[in-house]
């Protein structure tokens, strides 16, 4: 028995095999991508990801404000005239060291803002902080501020303790100590003088010997003297 097969239908299956044909071979030419995104090529450079640095570690400030100036008790106008200075103070010493030891690309703008021109000149040449050392990591930070009460809080002293390194292995570390005096003209605060002492600190790799290592000579009672004390006991 044959079967015949009109042309109409011939036709209509020959269009079906043709658009599967066609459908296979998309799928093979696309693989898996998303439409809009092209095949992946062994050519195309390879993708790596960046992990930033963490940066070094930094010591919490400790701020303290005080009444400054005022022979008597405080009254309650006085202290909140200071109060509401404190804000703006504390703001300044942070924003003014954090460029000085950490952000030195920041100084000249925080020098510009918060010092007269004169102050600004003279901080530049000081040389404080950790110019030449790189990006510093401080163990101790902290801040003594005193504002006058008696001419309506325009007048203030900051006394700032930092001690800080340079963020090498081998860089030495100091303490920085400086003092500001600062005027308020209008709502802004400024530097119009100051001081600063900087030295640097024993080696962590001398501590031990400086407090004591425990290999001094014996005394008569057994008991190891210190290092210093050998001269002492040869004259005995």
């Amino acid at each position: 028995m044959s079967l015949v097969v009109p042309e109409q239908t011939k036709v209509w299956l020959l269009t079906g095999v043709a658009a599967a044909a066609a459908l296979i071979v998309t799928i093979l030419v696309l693989g898996t991508n998303p439409p809009g995104k092209p095949a992946a090529s062994a050519n195309d450079p390879e993708v790596t990801s960046v992990t930033a640095e963490a940066p070094p570690p930094q010591a919490k400030w400790k701020i303290t404000t005080h009444v400054s100036g005022v022979p008597d008790e405080v009254t309650k106008a006085q202290a909140r005239t200071v109060a509401r200075q404190r804000p703006a103070l504390v703001a300044l010493v942070k924003d003014v060291y954090d460029a000085v030891f950490l952000h030195r690309d920041r100084l000249p703008e925080e020098l510009k803002q918060n010092f007269t021109a004169a102050a600004a000149r003279a901080f530049r040449r000081s040389g404080a902080g950790a110019a030449r050392a790189g990006v510093a990591s401080t163990s101790y930070r902290s801040a003594e501020i005193g504002i006058g009460a008696t001419d309506g809080a325009r007048l203030a002293v900051a006394t700032v303790s930092i001690r800080a390194g340079a963020d090498k292995p081998d860089a030495s570390r100091f303490l920085h100590r400086s003092t500001l005096w600062l005027k308020r003209s209008a709502a802004d605060w400024r530097v119009v003088a100051f001081t600063i002492d900087q030295a640097p600190l024993p080696d962590r790799a001398d501590d031990g010997k400086k407090a004591g290592d425990g290999r001094g000579e014996k005394g008569d009672n057994g008991k190891r003297r210190p290092s210093g004390d050998r001269k002492k006991a040869r004259n005995r």
